[in-house]
């Protein structure tokens, strides 16, 4: 096989009425879109998982995981399905709760995959999100003050 013969993995979605629609995992042209389009949601959506505290590579918990994020953040949702299904056209449909799941489920497994495990993902958004930062700063909300967490450096007394 030749690189021009690459086709990303790619899992069949069912859509209803026996129809099905393919996603692939995400790669990095994707994850800059959405970080450029969707930094707040994204950033909320990290925090969500933080404050959930469960292992998400088990399947219960990946899968409630994502249908949080399906029903907090909708328009991100469709972008994602629409990227990793190569259809500019998904942005604006409205797409069936379970379908949503069923994509966001096979898209998040074939990225942990290709990228190496969730470690090497939050990696790599983390540098984008800089990057996006860096090159849009107006897309950086109001500076918060952050509390130490216990037991952490900033939360050290001195001697």
């Amino acid at each position: 096989m030749s690189w021009a013969d690459y086709q990303p993995p790619s899992i069949d979605v069912p859509l209803g009425g026996g129809a099905t629609g393919q996603v692939r995992g995400l790669n990095v042209d994707d994850l800059s879109v959405l970080i450029t389009n969707h930094l707040e949601p994204i950033v909320k959506a990290t925090e969500l998982y933080a404050k959930s505290k469960t292992e998400v590579f088990t399947q219960a918990s990946l899968h409630a995981f994502v249908l949080s994020i399906a029903k907090e953040f909708p328009s991100l949702v469709t972008e994602v399905i629409s990227l990793a299904a190569d259809e500019p056209s998904l942005r604006g449909k409205k797409i069936a709760l379970g379908v949503q799941i069923a994509a966001l489920d096979a898209i998040t497994k074939l990225t942990l995959e290709e990228m190496g495990g969730l470690g090497n993902l939050s990696l790599v958004v983390a540098n984008l999100a800089k990057g996006v930062l860096r090159e849009y700063p107006q897309t950086r909300g109001p500076a918060q003050e952050r509390t130490p967490l216990p037991g952490s450096i900033g939360d050290s007394e001195k001697t």
